[in-house]
């Protein structure tokens, strides 16, 4: 028995920084018929950044407001590694390219994502 891929019901699937591409690939495939998301942050890079630090520092038992101090000092270090990088991704926003999808579109949150690096209550 042979699977074949059924390309007229094909489409695409992202999850956590896949989900920022898949939407597009959607649209550059011409053919697609859906895209769906899992996890994925619906705001800039930079903001996305500073989340998941922030997150990670509560992880580790810092209070709230420490957390929220470091992560802008820490995504700057993040950034310097790679300024180029950052600069052309940093301030893209994800919504302004996924309202060009004219398919069905799915997008999806875990329960866990906002305490992990989606700023799920941004996105939404």
């Amino acid at each position: 028995m042979t699977l074949e891929p059924d390309l007229d019901r094909a489409g695409y699937v992202g999850v956590s920084q896949g989900g920022r591409i898949a939407p597009i690939a959607a649209i550059r495939h011409g053919q697609a018929v859906f895209a769906a998301i899992l996890s994925t942050a619906a705001t800039a890079q930079n903001e996305q950044l500073r989340h998941e630090i922030a997150a990670d520092a509560r992880a580790q038992d810092a209070p709230r407001w420490l957390a929220r101090l470091i992560a802008p000092l820490f995504a700057e270090r993040v950034r310097n590694r790679r300024p180029e990088w950052w600069r052309s991704v940093g301030k893209s926003d994800p919504i302004v390219e996924w309202r060009a999808v004219k398919i069905p579109f799915f997008i999806a949150y875990g329960a866990q994502d906002e305490d992990d690096n989606v700023p799920v209550s941004r996105s939404v």
